[in-house]
């Protein structure tokens, strides 16, 4: 799912029965998706994300520390943005489950709003380069062409 999409079914703190909920629609298959991507992949691109920052991620230290060749990444990963956005979106996943979980106990829709703000600002803290990473790949997914974005259609 690219970032676009996934901000876009972001529901969290929507409360709604089985019958009331939104029916899934497929989703559309990411271009850069050349086979399934390897979770120990993305997850070492995070650690990198986090020590070094977006300018210290290599495809090539990547693969080496998950223990295949450099050319077996882009099995996976058509390209360095490939891995970037498939990075982004499992920060929004991985945001958008804290959050749930945080609501899932508060009482009332004021708690709810805090436990999902509350979520938001410990993701930040705990992940603050994916965070600042996961909106700027929003940002330009979202800008107008011409500005740094795609254009969307």
């Amino acid at each position: 799912m690219h970032v676009l999409a996934l901000l876009r079914h972001m529901d969290v703190g929507h409360h709604h029965t089985h019958q009331q909920r939104r029916q899934p629609q497929p989703q559309p298959q990411p271009r850069q998706l050349v086979q399934a991507r390897p979770p120990q992949a993305i997850q070492q691109a995070l650690r990198q994300l986090e020590g070094a920052g977006l300018d210290g991620l290599s495809m090539r230290e990547i693969a080496k520390a998950v223990g295949v060749s450099h050319t077996a990444a882009y099995r996976h990963f058509a390209d360095k943005q490939a891995l970037l956005d498939a990075m982004a979106e499992q920060g929004f996943q991985a945001l958008r489950q804290a959050s749930r979980e945080a609501v899932a106990t508060a009482q009332g829709s004021p708690d709810r709003l805090l436990a999902s703000g509350l979520a938001y600002v410990q993701f930040g803290r705990q992940h603050p380069r994916q965070l600042a990473h996961m909106f700027g790949a929003a940002a330009r997914a979202t800008a107008p062409a011409g500005r740094g974005g795609r254009s969307v259609q």
